[in-house]
């Protein structure tokens, strides 16, 4: 197997319980060779003057005894057979089994490669789950209803890292969400904390919203996970194909979001669809989503959502709407090739406000099928600055003003180095053509590089070449 260590490459390693094979050591930067060590041993195998975050036990002194009790982890293996003790050696034979016997002060529990078919529930407990060796190999299936649920206000130390998320169907009324409608397809997450990464949330479907996941409620962390070819339909009102968030202040960074479809009568948001509260949406790439109604990447609605660096790329119809009361910011962002708009607005529905009233700076609108902005429905309360709009079919604004040539507007090339690469050559007119974005929270590009880089902002995800 390869054992799977944020941090470190992935190499051979022991091949489970009771392997022979000998420790495998490497250098967690090759560039770097004085750098930190990287030791691939199972977990459990602790050793005098090892970092107990990484190989915990109970032996706090190191002299040979259990100091405390039980080791942690508990591992779990799909149908191990007996006996078992959850050891690395004798591990529970499901996850349920890992946490029915979790020894007291232990909510640690490493799961072996393989598919486990059963409905993952939390229960109340701050769990850290974690595959040992990625979500590659590591899945969670469940016969039924929702594959993981985390609903008991957990806090942030309830960890799921490094598994699969698939096959799931939703769940129906959980706390106060509609008894008629799923939610959540691979994740359901009900008023708590959880800190998701480098898991896959992938071809899940439900009747309702939230195909690979709904997040209700959430201020913990989402980053690093792929949500991939998940459905969420239903004939009237839902959404959320890759996810749904509901009053929440959670962040969401550094994921991909593909192929995700909301499908339907006033099915909303291929990708992601937010209501309410204001996460932090960045460092993510939204490609090839689609939306029966809007949003084919995000649809936002009454959120104070901070939209900001992120990649839109080839989403159906659009690759943001803002909707109702929006007010959040959307900075530093690049859409290219949305089927027919990049970002509209729209509000219906007897609403009665101003509209969306969410600044919009430093972003690349290129190559929409239709128009780069466009108020389908209600009027114009946008604030534009800094941006640039260029190569839409039919023009770059519809139901508003043209800001082109005001408040730092422009309507260029923008230079990608390719149609594959959105980073911008050095000849580009929008580098160092932005405006300060700080006071929304931008520091750095999707690439981690500091902004500005030279003496002014760029425009779009990307600070330079």
């Amino acid at each position: 197997m390869v054992v799977f260590v944020a941090g470190c490459p992935s190499v051979p390693a022991p091949d489970g319980p009771g392997s022979d094979d000998d420790d495998v050591v490497v250098e967690a930067d090759e560039d770097d060779p004085s750098g930190p060590e990287c030791v691939y041993r199972p977990p459990g195998d602790h050793r005098p003057g090892d970092d107990d975050d990484v190989h915990p036990d109970d032996d706090d002194d190191d002299d040979g005894d259990d100091d405390d009790g039980p080791v942690c982890p508990v591992y779990a293996e799909w149908s191990a057979a007996a006996p078992h003790d959850g050891s690395y050696a004798l591990p529970w034979p499901s996850i349920a089994d890992a946490i029915a016997h979790l020894p007291p002060g232990c909510l640690q529990i490493g799961l072996f490669p393989g598919t486990f078919e059963e409905a993952v529930d939390y229960g109340g407990l701050d769990l850290d789950i974690a595959s040992l060796s990625g979500p590659e190999v590591t899945t969670i299936t469940p016969p039924t209803g929702t594959a993981v649920t985390i609903a008991g206000d957990q806090s942030a130390a309830a960890a799921l890292t490094g598994v699969t998320l698939t096959g799931g169907t939703g769940t129906a009324g959980f706390g106060a969400l509609d008894v008629t409608v799923d939610y959540g397809g691979g994740l359901l997450v009900y008023e708590s904390d959880p800190t998701t990464t480098a898991c896959a949330l992938s071809a899940n479907e439900v009747d309702g919203f939230g195909g690979g996941g709904a997040l209700y409620g959430f201020d913990g962390t989402f980053s690093g996970n792929l949500v991939q070819d998940n459905i969420a339909h239903r004939t009237h009102t839902g959404g959320g194909g890759g996810l749904r968030v509901t009053s929440s202040d959670g962040e969401l960074t550094h994921n991909t979001f593909v192929g995700n479809q909301a499908l339907g009568t006033s099915m909303d948001g291929g990708a992601l669809e937010v209501v309410e509260g204001a996460p932090l949406i960045a460092f993510n790439r939204f490609e090839g989503n689609v939306a029966s109604e809007t949003g084919g990447a995000i649809r936002s609605a009454d959120s104070g959502a901070r939209i900001l660096t992120n990649l839109f790329v080839a989403n159906d119809p659009d690759g943001l709407v803002l909707t109702y009361g929006d007010d959040g910011p959307v900075a530093g962002n690049t859409f290219v090739d949305n089927t027919l708009y990049g970002i509209t607005t729209r509000t219906c529905c007897g609403y009665s406000g101003p509209g969306p009233t969410s600044e919009v700076v430093d972003t690349l609108v290129i190559g929409s099928g239709v128009h780069g902005f466009a108020v389908r429905e209600g009027v114009q309360a946008l604030v534009l600055s800094h941006n640039d709009v260029w190569d839409s079919g039919t023009g770059g604004y519809a139901g508003m003003a043209d800001p082109t040539e005001a408040d730092g507007n422009l309507a260029v090339d923008p230079e990608f180095v390719s149609p594959f690469d959105l980073h911008l050559q050095l000849s580009s007119p929008v580098l160092s053509a932005g405006v300060d974005a700080s006071g929304f929270g931008v520091a750095v590009d999707y690439d981690g590089v500091t902004r500005p880089a030279g003496g002014a902002w760029s425009m779009g995800a990307y600070e330079g070449p």
